[in-house]
């Protein structure tokens, strides 16, 4: 009996210290997970959120628990935005992960958000998920081009507008387009006084 207790001793202490390690990882991976602005999903392969890691620092919906967990993909987006998401899914499940995607929709009586998010196969039947709300960058970038195409006094599309749209047509001779050149009395004056746009 005594080698039996020293056997059972040691296996104790190296249980406690695997123990002992297990939470110190544990605590490294909760301070990292609170630490970062992104959200994190575990989604089965049915589109079910099984788990929800965030900080809880953002008014996000999606880091909103209660609003995700245990709802399928169908039940938070619309159909086009969750078919495009269980596409995601299967691609990482297939390849190990998926392109970094940028994505526009509308959480069911919400406002309209932009995400970046990547997949990666955890389990055969399980992805983890990592969602970064864009939405500040998004329509940054999109006032940036708005700008650049729109005259600014009479938010109408400008030249460089104009350039883009004759740039992308395949072959102009082939393309049913019209140009209209209007000419405006008394636009000078206009300019002059007021500035140009």
């Amino acid at each position: 009996t005594y080698m039996l207790r020293k056997k059972v001793k040691s296996h104790t202490k190296s249980l406690s210290k695997a123990l002992d390690r297990l939470q110190s990882e544990q605590t490294k991976l909760q301070a990292l997970v609170g630490s970062m602005p992104d959200l994190i999903y575990i989604i089965d392969q049915d589109g079910f959120v099984l788990e929800c890691l965030s900080s809880g620092s953002t008014a996000d919906d999606l880091a909103d628990a209660d609003k995700v967990l245990h709802r399928n993909l169908a039940e938070l987006f619309d159909s086009r935005f969750s078919d495009e998401l269980r596409k995601e899914i299967q691609k990482a499940r297939i390849a190990g992960q998926s392109d970094s995607s940028e994505f526009k929709f509308r959480m069911h009586g919400g406002d309209k958000q932009y995400y970046e998010l990547r997949f990666a196969r955890l389990y055969d039947d399980k992805v983890l998920a990592v969602a970064r709300n864009i939405t500040e960058r998004a329509l940054a970038t999109q006032k940036i081009i708005n700008l650049s195409i729109l005259d600014k006094l009479t938010n109408v599309y400008n030249r460089n507008h104009f350039e883009q749209i004759a740039g992308n047509l395949k072959d102009p001779l082939s393309e049913q387009a019209g140009l209209f050149m209007v000419d405006i009395d008394g636009l000078k004056l206009v300019n002059d006084t007021l500035g140009h746009g």
